[in-house]
């Protein structure tokens, strides 16, 4: 399996509040999650518990950024990325799986060269859809983030990912097909929609046709100086 290029993937992130004011977006949504965090909680004393959840999301976090990835949101043992937010992404959704499939094998490689931390399995689900982004709160705490149902599916094929796997809907899965092998998994049931939501299993990174999408977008930003 292969990830692509530093050349394609080291962008900036500037422009974090460049669209302050809410507008539609298409975008891809990850959150990815511990397993098994109430079970560790009782085991492990406070400060130990946060030292060591803060090596793991930044493992996580470092990966999704390299990936094109807008760090949005923690939830304790849990972050949120998106992809085609604040900074205009066209492959967001090829992105986003890719930096799953990254953060999963950084998770195990940081559990190999530290036998000695305490082992944490993490869950991702990513979702693409339109939602609503900017920034939201008072004036003297806003935060720019994305709301609506294409974050609460996300979210919720989150709760329901096994450790160490990464899931996507069928929305996502339609994006990067050509170069992402998948199996489809049970249909998930979220409240307020009628049709169950179609979930597949991300299994590998078809390195052809990444190699050849990679070498075109390099290309891409030659023509345009980047």
């Amino acid at each position: 399996m292969v990830g692509l290029s530093k050349g394609m993937l080291a962008l900036p992130l500037e422009g974090y509040e460049r669209r302050s004011a809410g507008e539609q977006r298409e975008v891809t949504v990850a959150f990815a999650d511990i397993r098994g965090f109430t079970t560790l909680a009782d085991c492990i004393p406070p400060d130990e518990l946060v030292a060591v959840l803060n090596i793991y999301l930044v493992t996580i976090i470092n990966v999704f950024r390299k990936h094109e990835g807008l760090i949005n949101k923690f939830g304790g043992d849990s972050v949120m990325a998106v992809w085609n937010a604040s900074i205009d992404c066209q492959e967001h959704a090829l992105l986003a799986t890719v930096a799953a499939i990254g953060a999963q094998r950084a998770v195990s490689e940081l559990k190999r060269k530290q036998p000695t931390l305490p082992k944490i399995n993490f869950g991702i689900g990513i979702n693409t859809g339109k939602v609503i982004a900017g920034s939201i709160g008072c004036p003297d705490c806003m935060e720019y983030t994305v709301i609506g149902d294409t974050v609460n599916i996300a979210a919720r094929l989150t709760s329901v990912v096994l450790g160490g796997k990464v899931w996507i809907t069928a929305s996502t899965s339609e994006l990067v097909q050509d170069y992402i092998s998948v199996k489809p998994m049970e249909s998930l049931e979220v409240k307020g929609k009628r049709q169950p939501v179609k979930v597949y299993e991300v299994e590998d990174l078809n390195t052809a046709s990444a190699q050849a999408f990679d070498n075109e977008r390099l290309r891409g930003r030659v023509r345009r100086g980047g």
